[in-house]
């Protein structure tokens, strides 16, 4: 039985995890928008050195087996996650960061959806409107009327519904595996799908960009060790606040990369969000707050914390 003191004391842990996370995100993204490099091409630089660092701790740590308990589960989680962050950099690098903010919030809208069609569970109509209203604010945000629809806001949307399934299977693989193991996995994939395309000068399957190598100066690879050193900070820390926090309480917590894409993008691009794109956010935050309440009361065991 935990404690009111034990439990405060885990929720402060939790949160201090998960915002070190958001803006370890968010300096990443900035990194990347700033670098003058394709986006994929510093995605398989940052993903080297991860799995470089990532191998010399496991094996300092003398913990040097790469067995997952979930195989299966595991594979889905490298594959959603390689591919979303590879979208995850190119949203970034191609819109406000705001904006590119806003839109990745729809994954949690996703959830929702992906358990009405596979899982074949029965919504209510409060359920059912609160997604179609957060929908309704990413409509706002993507401000069809006096904008078309880019490539980089479909990319951008897609990196949520990838990202959705990399949380889902991601959360239930902390209770089974090493975190250090999950943040190995994560690079090796992202190498695997990559460095090929490298190898022979192809695209990715017409997605995202045609690859080609550029060289790169010696100074910039300070920069790509600070994405690598934010990019460790992110899974380690989004991992660990997973582990030992309720969904429920760290849900809010997410909207930290709205507030940190707002200042960072305004600081350092001199960005300046349009209304559309606040209001937008304000609708989706809205929907996906309550979606989140109704859930965890509908399912309680949702509040789990696996690590004690």
């Amino acid at each position: 039985m935990v404690s009111v003191s034990q439990t405060k004391h885990l929720h402060a842990q939790a949160a201090g995890w998960i915002i070190l996370c958001r803006a370890a995100f968010i300096g990443m993204m900035a990194l990347v928008k700033f670098l003058p490099y394709q986006t994929l091409q510093v995605n398989l630089c940052r993903s080297v050195v991860n799995m470089a660092i990532v191998l010399l701790v496991l094996a300092y740590q003398r913990k040097l087996h790469f067995k997952s308990k979930q195989p299966k589960l595991q594979l889905v989680r490298v594959i959603c996650g390689a591919f979303g962050m590879m979208c995850y950099y190119y949203a970034f690098r191609n819109l406000d960061m705001a904006k590119a903010s806003t839109l990745l919030f729809a994954q949690a809208l996703i959830l929702p959806v992906l358990a009405m069609i596979f899982l074949h569970e029965k919504s209510g109509w409060r359920r059912i409107l609160a997604v179609v209203i957060g929908y309704i604010g990413i409509w706002v945000a993507l401000d069809p009327v006096y904008e078309e629809f880019s490539y980089a806001e479909g990319i951008a949307l897609l990196a949520a519904a990838l990202g959705a399934g990399a949380m889902v299977s991601g959360k239930k693989l902390t209770a089974t595996d090493n975190t250090l193991l999950l943040m190995f996995f994560s690079g090796l994939a992202t190498v695997s799908l990559l460095a090929p395309l490298f190898i022979f000068d192809i695209s990715l399957f017409g997605m995202i960009e045609k690859v080609h190598w550029q060289p790169m100066l010696f100074d910039d690879w300070k920069y790509i060790l600070l994405i690598v050193l934010c990019s460790l900070t992110a899974q380690y820390s989004y991992i660990r606040s997973y582990k030992i926090g309720d969904i429920g309480f760290l849900a809010p917590f997410e909207y930290l990369k709205f507030i940190f894409s707002l200042v960072i993008g305004y600081l350092f691009f001199a960005e300046f969000p349009e209304t559309t794109t606040y209001i937008g956010a304000a609708i989706v935050m809205g929907s996906t707050l309550y979606l989140t309440k109704r859930e965890l009361k509908k399912n309680p065991q949702y509040n789990y914390r696996p690590d004690r």
